[in-house]
């Protein structure tokens, strides 16, 4: 959306005009669909749900070796779930496409262009990509249950050369860097966007979402982690909440997650 206020970016076009080899997308019947930008950053572009390339623990060498083209040539390569605008379904690709596309109309790459643009404007000192050798300590071990079997899923080792900056789940942060974030869209002026940008971004676009944030309850934005955090607010009352965990188990972090923001919810509302 930064790219969209300085003019190198239209959330109406399409999204062949900034990447070429996405030109050809159809859905499996063979009709060819154009997609836009608008429609992967609220999703309803059809892109189907998983990362192409990319196995289940993802957090290994082989793949933060990759870079987002050769990932975004194996989307450009499938075909459409749906025909773009007609449904919405969340989708983990997606935001790779976005991705690609800040790279071509900044100049820069998507890690870089984070580092400059949003992180450091808005003090958000300890998230990024990669974790440094001197955060190491500081950095939590991931793990995921599936089936009632505990495996770990990402212990951050410091030798990896991280190339692959996942723009579906691929930052390390901190309960006070993601409150950073959240507040931004808060605030009469946002270090990062104007006004309209972020009414536009907090405004409705499809089903449950505006411009890149889930709106699944009245008056509040949020959006969950790859490994079961969340970060959500209330623009009525400015109440930011955050909630980190370092275990994958989908179903229990969702009623846990719940339960935490429901009794927020109710605590300020009898204040």
């Amino acid at each position: 959306m930064i790219l969209v206020e300085r003019g190198r970016l239209n959330l109406e076009e399409e999204v062949a005009s900034y990447l070429p080899q996405f030109a050809g997308l159809a859905t499996k019947d063979g009709r060819r669909h154009a997609v836009t930008v608008r429609q992967l950053l609220s999703h309803t572009s059809g892109i189907p749900v998983s990362v192409p390339l990319r196995e289940r623990a993802f957090f290994n060498p082989t793949w933060l070796e990759r870079g987002l083209p050769e990932v975004i040539e194996a989307i450009a390569a499938r075909p459409l779930e749906f025909v773009p605008g007609t449904q919405v379904n969340y989708s983990n690709a997606a935001p790779y496409v976005v991705g690609r596309i800040v790279e071509v109309c900044s100049g820069r790459s998507f890690g870089e262009f984070v580092e400059a643009e949003i992180l450091r404007p808005l003090g958000m000192r300890d998230t990024g990509f990669a974790v440094t050798e001197t955060k190491i300590d500081r950095t939590a071990v991931v793990y995921r249950r599936e089936k009632g079997v505990v495996t770990e899923f990402c212990r951050y080792d410091p030798a990896w050369r991280v190339r692959m900056t996942m723009p579906d789940g691929g930052l390390f942060s901190t309960p006070r860097d993601i409150a950073l974030l959240a507040h931004s869209f808060l605030q009469a002026r946002s270090p990062v966007l104007g006004g309209a940008t972020v009414e536009a971004m907090l405004g409705r676009q499809s089903e449950g979402y505006g411009l890149g944030w889930i709106l699944d309850r009245e008056n509040q934005f949020s959006h969950w982690g790859s490994s079961g955090t969340l970060v959500w607010a209330d623009r009525k009352t400015g109440v930011v909440g955050v909630f980190f965990a370092q275990m994958q188990d989908y179903a229990m972090l969702e009623k846990l997650r719940n339960a935490v923001r429901d009794a927020v919810d109710r605590a300020i509302a009898v204040r």
